[in-house]
């Protein structure tokens, strides 16, 4: 497994790695650092992701992002498995990565409806997964 990711994905990375779990990380600053290769990535069998790095003040994708989003896919595309922690805390610009990642997957990040509790200082994050439809049928083999 290769661990990609910021903040909170620690924890879950070196609890991975207490549990027996082959596990290589990306140095600081992960995935706001160098951009990902396919040639780098297709050496694992999963990738764990905490957050897809920082946007542009603006909101948009930098070329980093729109590079080590289009890796992921080809990744997936290819056989490989990802699990992806979504990330957000007081930085809006690490939202639209996260977004325009998981959006075409039928994850639906709600970042818009954090709730929050001033008196208790939490935050949280609701997702909706949109399934696809069930089978009709059972699926062919190749």
């Amino acid at each position: 497994m290769l661990f990609a990711g910021e903040g909170c994905g620690f924890t879950l990375a070196n609890r991975l790695k207490a549990a027996g779990f082959n596990l290589d990380s990306l140095p600081y600053p992960g995935l706001n650092g160098k951009a990902l290769t396919l040639e780098q990535v297709k050496r694992y069998n999963v990738l764990v992701v905490a957050g897809l790095g920082n946007g542009n003040a603006d909101l948009t994708l930098t070329d980093k992002n729109k590079a080590n989003i289009e890796v992921i896919r080809r990744f997936l595309d290819d056989g490989g498995g990802v699990f992806i922690i979504p990330v957000y805390g007081q930085i809006t610009s690490g939202i639209p990565p996260q977004s325009e990642f998981l959006k075409p997957l039928g994850l639906v990040p709600l970042f818009e409806d954090v709730p929050r509790d001033p008196d208790h200082s939490v935050n949280a994050t609701a997702w909706k997964i949109d399934s696809p439809p069930p089978r009709t049928s059972p699926p062919t083999a190749r």
